[in-house]
């Protein structure tokens, strides 16, 4: 299978996507204290938008303040966030390419320093990657998270989402309720499969009397790979709900963000073998199209998951991160241009956990403006072949123009030869 063939136009509920190529949610700490949106965030999904992806799925948007995972998140729990989020959807349409947004309530998992308060859970508990101790929660809390869920949907619809995406799992407050193992209630939300399956139920219904026409995506952890924690094994029960809620897809990812971080970020050092295995697990258990996820951005990996029929879409993250036009040069065959994210998660994971927004070690201009092709292309000369020098006759290229760079010595830049030792 050549990695050209996932670029066929392609159908996923009343989605008409170009390619098969969605952007996973990323975390990107370009927002706020109070939600707002800014530049970064613009420039980062102008960058994303224009370079193939078919359909961007927004960094995790929090759907009420006690459910924030970080103090410069995205928020939905107000009207006002509706005018805000309009920004990026007329942006990314712009450039041709769909928006969905991810909802989320972060439960055990919230960031106290950004919600002001204790995290709340199913159970009172520790998240052991934050140290942060959960309090259980009230009957009455549960419900305003339930409504709250509708009233984002709503907000989402308003703002020009084209589909909605529900985080169902990953260890965050969906999948605490639904796990046995961070549910140890003993009320109507616990103790049976049906009593922890409620929670869900009821926020999908508040979900799909909000969303209108709009498709829904369940996204959920095919394994967290922690001792009790769900397995393929336990999900059945999960899908089965969310294929009678009405939802168009399932995206796949892996881990638990309290108890498993590094299979949740897809850290570099992990086998890529369970990942296949779980894809075609889950693929066997359920007929909804599956979107995978998980350093999907090399393409002998792309062409075993859709070839072998694993999954029907990938979704990339970090790869777009460290080069924005990957699809674009996929596409057009152009593979020996890309910068290739190695998953280390340094730039990335390391920036937002420290307060910053994202970055990348690879890509130094994430959130910043996106270069433009010059109308007129000049020809320019750039003395000087220092770190500077050289940055600067880079970018005057990639903008279109005819560039000379000149030096003094025959090493520029102090760390390779321009030209060998007695050659001209």
């Amino acid at each position: 299978m050549d990695i050209r063939n996932i670029f066929g136009e392609a159908e996923l509920g009343r989605l008409h996507l170009k390619n098969r190529i969605f952007m996973a949610p990323l975390k990107t700490a370009f927002g706020t204290p109070d939600g707002r949106v800014t530049d970064g965030h613009l420039n980062f999904y102008k960058s994303i938008s224009r370079g193939g992806t078919a359909a961007i799925i927004l960094e995790p948007t929090a759907v009420l303040l006690n459910g924030k995972e970080h103090p410069k998140q995205l928020c939905i729990h107000e009207d006002r966030h509706i005018a805000e989020l309009k920004k990026i959807t007329e942006v990314i349409h712009s450039n041709n390419a769909l928006v969905g947004c991810h909802l989320n309530h972060a439960g055990r998992a919230a960031n106290p320093k950004a919600t002001e308060t204790p995290p709340l859970a199913p159970t009172k508990m520790t998240c052991p990657s934050s140290g942060a101790e959960a309090k259980e929660l009230t009957d009455e809390q549960i419900q305003e998270i339930i409504t709250a869920y509708g009233d984002a949907t709503r907000r989402a619809v308003e703002s020009g989402f084209d589909f909605i995406e529900v985080q169902a799992g990953h260890g965050y407050l969906i999948s605490q309720f639904y796990s046995s193992r961070t549910n140890q209630r003993n009320d109507h939300y616990g103790d049976s499969i049906e009593n922890r399956l409620r929670f869900a139920k009821e926020v999908f219904k508040q979900v799909n009397d909000n969303a209108g026409v709009l498709p829904l995506i369940a996204r959920i952890s095919g394994k967290e790979f922690v001792e009790g924690g769900l397995d393929v094994g336990d999900l059945g029960p999960l899908i089965e709900l969310i294929e009678e809620s009405g939802f168009a897809a399932l995206h796949i990812g892996y881990g638990n963000v309290c108890d498993s971080p590094p299979w949740y970020f897809n850290h570099m050092a992990l086998p890529e073998q369970p990942q296949f295995d779980i894809l075609r697990a889950i693929r066997g258990v359920t007929d909804l199209p599956l979107i995978a996820a998980g350093r999907m951005g090399y393409p002998d990996k792309v062409q075993k998951v859709i070839g072998e029929g694993l999954a029907d879409f990938i979704a990339l993250g970090r790869p777009l991160l460290a080069d924005p036009e990957l699809p674009s040069k996929w596409e057009s065959g152009r593979e020996e241009e890309i910068t290739y994210c190695g998953a280390c998660l340094q730039g990335c994971l390391t920036n937002v956990k420290s307060g910053n927004p994202i970055g990348c070690i690879v890509n130094a201009e994430v959130g910043t403006e996106p270069l433009v092709k010059a109308g007129e292309p000049k020809k320019v000369m750039v003395v000087g072949a220092g770190p500077a020098g050289i940055s600067a006759a880079v970018t005057l290229s990639r903008c279109g123009h005819m560039v000379t760079l000149y030096d003094q010595s025959d090493t520029p830049g102090g760390c390779f030869p321009a030209c060998p030792q007695g050659t001209s």
